[in-house]
């Protein structure tokens, strides 16, 4: 969840200049700040909706590489032992730590 936070706070600082995704559909630039604003909202509150992350994920192999890291990473740091949690997903930010 914090991974798609990440993410969608990378989009509002620096948005992409990229506008078309792999499925060569059209992402209207007018429409990702407010996508990303809810979605960063969605993920810190309630612990929901990482789905958000994915088209920014599918535009960029970096992006997509770094989450996935990222996400391994967290998990290790917040655990110790992933072997040892069975999820951790879906959880509010104040929740999960």
């Amino acid at each position: 969840v914090l991974v798609s936070a990440g993410i969608c706070s990378g989009n509002l600082l620096v948005p992409p200049l990229e506008k078309n995704n792999s499925n060569n559909e059209s992402v209207k630039e007018e429409e990702i700040i407010p996508l990303c604003s809810r979605g960063l909202r969605s993920n810190l509150l309630f612990g929901d909706f990482i789905e958000v992350a994915y088209p920014f994920m599918e535009k960029s192999q970096l992006v997509n590489i770094i989450g996935y890291l990222a996400s391994g990473l967290a998990t290790e740091v917040l655990t110790g032992n992933s072997r040892d949690v069975l999820s951790s997903a879906y959880l509010p930010f104040l929740i999960s730590i």
